[in-house]
Order: structure tokens, then sequence, then C-alpha cells
């Protein structure tokens, strides 16, 4: 698999090279030293093919947890980091959540609507129709044997 650098533009300063995978491509990104945390992380986050809230962590290749910053210290292809979406997009998949719920809310509002007119226009079956003709006689009679 062919290695993929990513450069960001700098002006004469010192540069880093890092060499590290993400799944099972090589990656290599080269930036300068006194590049801002965050666009490091963008940086990161674009070679990951993360969206801006999720959570990318570069780990050493014993397991470290590095800090992605300007500090980070250059390696070689022998020994490349490996960078990894640990939170995907946490703030759209709670937005997801909540439209889900307001989708199934208005869902059962239709259906529930849907058996209301079901039950006005359809006639009952006759089986139904006998219970419920029975169940009136028997009211009456109780309505009768009543005292005033």
């Amino acid at each position: 698999m062919p290695e993929q650098h990513m450069d960001v533009d700098f002006p004469r300063t010192a540069q880093v090279q890092v060499y590290f995978t993400v799944g099972t491509r090589y990656e290599t990104a080269i930036f300068r030293s006194d590049i801002p945390t965050e666009e490091l992380k963008d940086l990161f986050r674009s070679a990951a093919e993360a969206g801006p809230h999720d959570v990318v962590k570069l780990y050493s290749r014993t397991g470290q947890l590095l800090n992605i910053s300007a500090d980070l210290e250059a390696n070689t292809p022998e020994t490349r980091y490996s960078l990894q979406v640990v939170a995907a997009d946490g703030l759209a998949s709670g937005m997801l959540r909540e439209e889900t719920c307001l989708q199934l809310k208005a869902l059962e509002e239709r259906i529930t609507e849907i058996e209301r007119q079901l039950k006005n226009d359809l006639p009952l079956p006759v089986a139904v129709q006998q219970l419920q003709q029975q169940v009136d006689g028997i009211r009456q009679k109780l309505d009768i044997r009543e005292p005033p």
C-alpha cells in the first residue's frame, strides 16, 4: 500500500515528521514545530477521515497514549504511531437519538389516530357484536332491578 503524505504549509521553522498508521494504512505527517495544537489535531482527524467532533487518539508502538501537540516527537517508519478514532461524533449521535425519539413519537401518534379511525369506521366482528349485545342486556337487567 503506498504511503500518503499529509503536509501543512509552513515557513522556515523546524519540521517534524511523524509516521503512523490509521487502520491498515501507512501515513506520514510533516508539520512545523510551532504549529497550533488545534491545527495539528485537525491534521490527524483528517488523516483518520474523522469529523470535527470525533475523538482521535495517538498511541506509541508500546501502546502509550501520546499528546497530539507541537511537542510530539518525530519517529521512524519502524516505530510508527497508531492513530485511532475512539469516539465518533458523540454530539451528532446524541442529536440523532433525539431526532429518532421525536420521529418515533410522531409515528406512534399517527398509528394511534389510524387505530381510532379504523375503530370508528369499520363494523365490529359478529362475535364482538354479540358479546356487546349480551353485555348491554345484562346492564339493562341490572338497571331495572336497582331501586330508585
